[in-house]
């Protein structure tokens, strides 16, 4: 069971929920790769879950890239602050170079 302040839902429903975010983050990807991929060639994606950080530093080490580029949305104040951003975790536990774009 999943629960967020007073609401909760069963392992049932956050299981299919899971899956069709899941299945829905694949196929725009697929749609982005297949915008761009007349231009590069080897275009390669991956859907995982987890926390955000921790998958993409995961993930250079297992390809042994040499270069991580991400995406900022450029947030500042409170809530980057109380929360930390994605890039900025990334910048900060890299092994590699992070290129981060606006």
């Amino acid at each position: 069971e999943q629960c967020a302040v007073d609401y909760c839902l069963s392992a049932e429903v956050f299981t299919e929920l899971q899956a069709k975010s899941e299945l829905t983050s694949r196929e725009k990807l697929e749609e982005e790769v297949r915008k761009i991929s007349s231009q590069k060639n080897g275009v390669e994606f991956k859907v995982r879950t987890g926390i955000p950080y921790t998958e993409i530093l995961n993930e250079q080490q297992e390809d042994k890239a040499d270069l991580i580029v991400l995406g900022s949305h450029g947030k500042r104040g409170y809530v980057h602050n109380m929360l930390g951003g994605v890039a900025d975790k990334v910048a900060r536990s890299a092994t590699v170079p992070v290129l981060v774009v606006r």
